[in-house]
């Protein structure tokens, strides 16, 4: 239920979108001056548009979102079940926990970052896919998992040579199975493993 304010006429609600927090919009019968108020801060502006505008920056400042970077690690889920299946996709990315309960977490892609201080340059963060408390958190699939793990250069650059080693794996094991010098190898591999243990 909105306030009332002497002298201005009721609006309408208005949404800071990255907090969620409602603030509500007057105007003034006599001056036409745009008055929006939120618990006990308020501004005047000649215009609505510019008394939301900086009600909204306001409410921003007082509701600061802090970026963190994570790592979202997925798996490809095979397309068939129970089948040996190695693929997943990474990427970097920063979320925030924005105020309330059971909201979705602010996301800013990782080349768009340029530090909580230019929050003010974006119209609004996305929504991140997951929801966690703490890291590293698993969400759990069909047939497959994802992984939102703390970023850390160190972590990042394992995960890109992990991801080059299975390339590299899945490239030799096209080579074996296409040439016969590649079966013949792949054949010697399955003698030596079905040779009785102490031979």
């Amino acid at each position: 239920m909105a306030d009332r304010v002497r002298g201005y006429r009721y609006i309408e609600e208005v949404i800071e979108y990255d907090t969620g927090e409602k603030f509500h919009l007057y105007l003034n019968s006599k001056s036409k001056e745009f008055l929006a108020k939120w618990h006990d801060r308020q501004t005047t502006k000649p215009t609505g548009r510019e008394a939301i505008k900086t009600m909204r920056a306001l409410i921003r400042e007082e509701n600061k979102l802090t970026f963190f970077p994570v790592i979202v690690v997925e798996e490809a889920a095979p397309f068939a079940r129970n089948v040996p299946f190695v693929a997943f996709t990474m990427a970097r990315t920063y979320v925030a926990h924005r105020p309330g309960e059971n909201r979705a977490l602010a996301q800013i892609r990782w080349d768009n970052y340029r530090g909580d201080s230019d929050l003010q340059q974006y119209k609004n963060p996305g929504d991140f896919q997951f929801r966690f408390e703490t890291l590293p958190y698993i969400h759990p699939g069909h047939n497959s998992k994802t992984y939102v793990l703390a970023y850390s250069d160190a972590l990042w650059s394992g995960l890109i040579s992990l991801s080059e080693l299975v390339k590299r794996m899945q490239s030799q094991f096209r080579e074996l199975l296409s040439t016969d010098v590649g079966l013949r190898r792949v054949e010697q591999v399955g003698s030596s493993a079905l040779l009785p243990s102490g031979s």
